[in-house]
């Protein structure tokens, strides 16, 4: 069975020559992880007398060995963790430290170049806004891989305070009462920018259920307000809207027939008592109480 030892080079990260600093930062820590005495050589280089470049005169102590064995494996986890393009870059160094040496000469540059980009990079940083309809996990991804590449070129700035503080001022405004409410914690400092974000992304989270659930209800009572848009729906619709007329005609026409009967009625009345001839006259059209031949008669 294989040693975690044997096979420490198969589980590296694997650098295709983009996102240097990434690569860079990963390669460090999967090398110290193996062994921190690896890592030792590749920042410090083979020391000694016996590495100085000249033909040894003498054989090589325990120690000296030692160095060379870790030297040889800091050589097979960087080679391993090449593309071809950037393996024919160093494939002649036979030392730890001059292939990582080298690999960031060519990927981060000379200081003037590595000043350049950083100029480059805190104009982005200066200017970074979150985009409209970018989600928050998005938009401090986004920073990540700014600041993690200034951070990479040597900087010191990038401290977790300032990436909280940048998250906060990147947020647009639908965010100004979480973010409020994140300065006014008690341990405020000593919050990462991680749990930063999983603060607001819960809060976002929250909103976005409320409003849900609100366009739900809100949907719900407008759906019934308004007439059903399937065919079966249509057919129930038209069907109770046509059932709902003829009772309708029918109670219109119930109440027209009332009022005809109510108004013949009070017409054969009106008719009847006109032809009844005048108990004190004889006369037909009136009643004897509204006759005035009576009167007349006492007059004469």
């Amino acid at each position: 069975m294989a040693s975690s030892e044997g096979n420490y080079h198969r589980r590296g990260p694997y650098f295709d020559g983009t996102n240097f600093a990434s690569w860079k930062h990963k390669m460090k820590m999967h090398i110290l992880g193996h062994n921190p005495a690896v890592w030792a050589i590749v920042c410090v280089g083979l020391q000694g007398d016996f590495f100085d470049g000249k033909e040894p005169n003498r054989e090589a102590i325990v120690d000296e060995l030692k160095m060379l064995q870790y030297n040889a494996q800091a050589c097979d986890i960087l080679f391993n963790g090449l593309c071809p393009e950037e393996f024919n870059k160093i494939s002649r160094l036979e030392n730890a430290k001059e292939i990582w040496d080298t690999l960031i000469d060519m990927h981060e540059g000379t200081d003037s170049v590595k000043e350049s980009k950083l100029d480059v990079l805190q104009s982005q940083l200066d200017k970074f806004k979150m985009k409209d309809g970018e989600g928050v996990a998005e938009m401090y991804s986004r920073l990540a891989l700014i600041t993690n590449e200034i951070a990479g070129l040597g900087s010191e700035e990038m401290t977790d305070r300032f990436i909280i503080k940048k998250i906060l001022r990147a947020l647009d405004g639908k965010y100004d009462t979480v973010c409020t409410l994140i300065q006014m914690m008690p341990n405020y400092k000593d919050l990462n920018p991680t749990e930063v974000i999983g603060r607001i992304v819960a809060h976002d989270m929250s909103l976005k259920d409320k409003e849900e659930l609100h366009n739900k209800s809100s949907g719900a009572y407008k759906a019934s307000c308004e007439a059903p848009t399937s065919s079966s729906e249509k057919q129930n619709f038209n069907e109770e809207l046509s059932l709902m007329v003829k009772n309708f005609n029918k109670f219109y026409k119930s109440r027209s027939k009332d009022r005809s009967f109510k108004s013949r009625s009070y017409n054969d009345k009106r008719s009847s008592s006109r032809e009844r001839n005048c108990y004190s006259c004889g006369r037909p059209g009136h009643y004897s109480n509204e006759c005035t031949a009576l009167y007349k008669r006492r007059e004469d």
